[in-house]
């Protein structure tokens, strides 16, 4: 009784459900098949995989040329169409947002407000894309190396 009711808790506020196994689990909740049809049972949120290429750090235009992700299920190996993936320098800095598309990938380019005596230190990181997680998929994220060029 007090595992349900924590848990349908745990539902209504969004958050995980912690466990002796370790960190707070993601999960989210459906509605049992039982007789009352009002209990609730956690689901345990599927595994995506996140894989980056290598980009381009124009030093010309000062751009990220050719930021990309593929997007996968983690356990059939499936592209996942229409999620959220937002990439970002080794530094933490928010280059943009992409949505993947029916091959399970995300890409776009990002102008870098900074200064060439930075643009090495910055490629240096690399940069990491980072899946959303929703209803369905956790969070995942995946690094990818920067290069440092004057074409893509």
């Amino acid at each position: 009784m007090l595992v349900t009711l924590l848990t349908a808790l745990a539902g209504q506020l969004g958050g995980g459900v912690a466990s002796a196994a370790g960190p707070a689990a993601s999960t989210r909740t459906a509605a049992g098949s039982g007789s009352g049809g009002g209990d609730r049972v956690p689901v345990a949120l599927k595994l995506a995989r996140v894989q980056a290429d290598r980009a381009t750090l124009n030093v010309v235009t000062l751009q990220v040329e050719n930021l990309n992700a593929e997007v996968t299920d983690a356990e059939t190996g499936q592209p996942l169409a229409g999620k959220e993936v937002k990439f970002y320098l080794g530094d933490g800095k928010l280059l943009g947002t992409a949505f993947t598309n029916s091959q399970g990938t995300a890409s776009r380019n990002a102008y870098l407000d900074v200064g060439l005596s930075t643009v090495h230190s910055l490629a240096g990181g690399g940069y990491y894309a980072d899946l959303l997680g929703d209803g369905t998929y956790r969070p995942a994220q995946g690094h990818g190396t920067l290069t440092v060029g004057t074409s893509a």
